[in-house]
């Protein structure tokens, strides 16, 4: 049965098979048909405006800590390049810097506090 618009009336009884029978031939009518062959490529179109620039986002978690690197070359010299009388009232300090494969080192010592 093809697709009736009047069916079913205004407050009529629905009945499976005529139900079945609009459905099936509402499906005939909108069912496509064989596929066409494909058209011709359309030229590109214009590009289109720059949209504007979004905020900054947050800032993101902080990453896992890496691997230990490889441990360094072995140092060949250790010099002392001073040793530094301070004030006795100072906090003893060694100042190291690496230069090469050698380690430079000055000291600072405080001097004692005067005897009695």
């Amino acid at each position: 049965m093809s697709f009736n618009p009047n069916l079913p009336g205004d407050h009529a009884e629905i009945l499976a098979p005529e139900l079945r029978s609009q459905f099936n031939g509402l499906h005939a009518l909108i069912e496509p048909g064989p596929k066409g062959d494909t058209g011709d490529k359309g030229d590109k179109g214009d590009p289109g405006e720059a949209g504007s620039k979004g905020d900054k986002g947050d800032p993101g978690d902080k990453g896992d800590q890496g691997e230990q690197g490889p441990p360094g070359p072995p140092l060949a010299n250790i010099v002392v390049d001073g040793v530094n009388t301070e004030p006795a009232s100072s906090n003893a300090e060694v100042q190291a810097t690496l230069a090469g494969d050698s380690v430079h080192l000055t000291f600072h010592i405080p001097r004692g506090f005067d005897g009695i």
